[in-house]
């Protein structure tokens, strides 16, 4: 419907998203009134803080448009394609912010009818926004939509309008859940909800329900149920074991499987017997060869086996650069990303909008000749390795080597 770009803001010095209708859509009196739909949307909705706010609207060339804020870390999308689901409790914060702009939304009498991965956005500092109320429609409002026509994402439609019965907030809050789902464990929920166990599965069989009135009230309950269903320990899997015990219980004598605790009296005393007995051996075993010089060969023997390896941490390597340029301090070493994050939140705090890159390699300058590119210096500290490039004259480089030199750091060249 549209095309995004980024721009630069050069009245309040930051970066702002432009959305312009496209060209071929310019004279479509039904696109157009989407977009203005879409703007004004955005500016009612847009002082909740996760939902993505509008800055300004107008028209370029007999093309509408819309600037929104600038959303440097992407879409939920991109962060599952590139590093799959996130740590439980970032999933819950993120599912606990879409489920209140969307109450909000809800109460507004606005439905978004495309809740997905792709538009949820991500700021700098990972909060989440939802954007593109393109589709949405208002209850009681007429639809824009053609007779038979379907809106909305294939995977996160809710069975209603997958029908073509149209949509409500309760068609939202089934999105919402497939996004949980999603989110906690990598994929799209199976057709006939297999998968999960327990408490959990009860959450998302009535998140997930095909009757609309089943599902729950508002999107925030169904983020409280999810937290209380899911298990306490972080690490613990979500979902139900495929393979079975291959070994079994331990039998008795006979053929039949017997429990430990109830085993017969009899045999119970006979394995207690055993254990004694075995134990006793042992320690002469034990005792008798020290007495002899056993106790020493034991000690070489022990000495020779190699020692266990212990995991070496993984160094790490970031740049820190504005946008639109490449690098200008590339970061190498144990604890880099943080160091990246936080030195490109304090650059941009200076009036210069910065973000860090992680596992990155570009060190040309933006007009692609690497002479172009000079390095500052090179310094140390503890297990971190910065170099400092001066990217075509940027404000960063010499200034900002002597400032890690004030800070404790150690020029190496």
């Amino acid at each position: 419907m549209g095309a995004v770009f980024l721009a630069w803001d050069r009245l309040l010095s930051r970066h702002v998203a432009i959305k312009i209708l496209a060209s071929d859509l310019a004279a479509d009196a039904v696109a157009r009134e989407r977009f203005a739909r879409e703007t004004a949307i955005a500016g009612q909705l847009g002082t909740h803080p996760h939902i993505l706010t509008a800055y300004d609207a107008g028209e370029w060339e007999q093309r509408p448009y819309v600037v929104f804020e600038y959303m440097p870390n992407g879409s939920l999308a991109e962060r599952l394609q590139e590093h799959g689901p996130p740590p439980r409790p970032l999933a819950l914060r993120w599912l606990e912010q879409a489920a209140a702009a969307l109450d909000y939304a809800h109460a507004a009498k606005v439905v978004h009818r495309d809740i997905k991965p792709a538009n949820l956005l991500l700021d700098a500092d990972d909060e989440l926004s939802i954007a593109d109320f393109g589709v949405y429609r208002r209850d009681g409002e007429a639809t824009l939509t053609a007779q038979g026509e379907i809106v909305g994402t294939t995977g996160y439609l809710a069975p209603e309008q997958a029908d073509g019965r149209g949509a409500t907030a309760a068609s939202d809050l089934y999105a919402l859940g497939v996004v949980a789902y999603q989110l906690l464990t990598g994929r799209l929920p199976t057709a006939d909800g297999a998968g999960l166990a327990g408490s959990l599965a009860r959450v998302f069989g009535r998140a997930l329900a095909d009757q609309p009135g089943r599902r729950f009230p508002t999107a925030s309950a169904f983020v409280e149920a999810l937290r209380a269903a899911l298990p306490v320990d972080p690490e613990s899997t979500l979902l139900r074991p495929t393979r079975r015990r291959l070994l079994p219980l331990r039998t008795t004598p006979g053929a039949r499987s017997v429990a430990p605790s109830a085993a017969p009296p009899r045999y119970r005393q006979r394995t207690r017997l055993w254990r004694v007995t075995v134990f006793l051996l042992a320690a002469l075993v034990v005792a008798g060869p020290a007495t002899a010089g056993g106790l020493v060969l034991g000690r070489k023997l022990a000495g020779t086996q190699p020692a266990r390896q212990q995991a070496r941490p993984v160094a790490t390597r970031c740049a820190v650069s504005p946008f639109e340029a490449d690098a200008n301090l590339v970061v190498s070493g144990l604890g880099a990303i943080r160091f990246c994050r936080l030195q490109a939140k304090s650059l941009s705090a200076q009036g210069q909008a910065w973000a860090y890159r992680a596992s990155t390699h570009l060190l040309a300058p933006d007009s692609g000749r690497p002479g172009d590119l000079g390095r500052v210096c090179a310094l140390a500290r503890g297990h971190l390795t910065a170099v400092v490039w001066d990217d075509l004259g940027r404000d960063i480089g010499t200034d900002l080597c002597h400032t890690f030199a004030a800070a404790g750091w150690e020029l190496r060249s």
